[in-house]
């Protein structure tokens, strides 16, 4: 749309389609350029957001491995239950940071 839009009124100023296709094919670059130091600029805090989320389920996997008896009382003892909520609170909390990093780029 943009690019008809730029060519309807190019012709019908009499300009030249040379420049307005250069400055076009710019901007398309400058815009893929952008993207990618985007993508460049975030993917540590994508990385720490992927490890941040997977620490926990490992930790609980190991933990049914190695003490079954500790993962029953988190998960079902009344005690347990503040641990649970307080690590469960703690990834969230940690998950928005990274959420709110990565959202700051631009």
């Amino acid at each position: 749309m943009f690019f008809t839009l730029t060519l309807k009124a190019n012709i019908s100023r009499g300009g030249q389609l040379k420049g307005v296709l250069a400055k076009l094919i710019r901007v398309l670059v400058d815009s893929r350029t952008m993207e990618k130091k985007k993508m460049a600029m975030t993917s540590e805090a994508r990385i720490s957001a992927k490890i941040v989320a997977f620490i926990p389920l490992g930790f609980c996997g190991l933990l049914s491995v190695i003490s079954p008896d500790k993962l029953d009382f988190i998960l079902y003892d009344p005690d347990g239950r503040g641990i649970l909520y307080y690590v469960v609170g703690s990834e969230l909390l940690g998950l928005a940071v990274i959420w709110l990093l990565m959202k700051g780029v631009r």
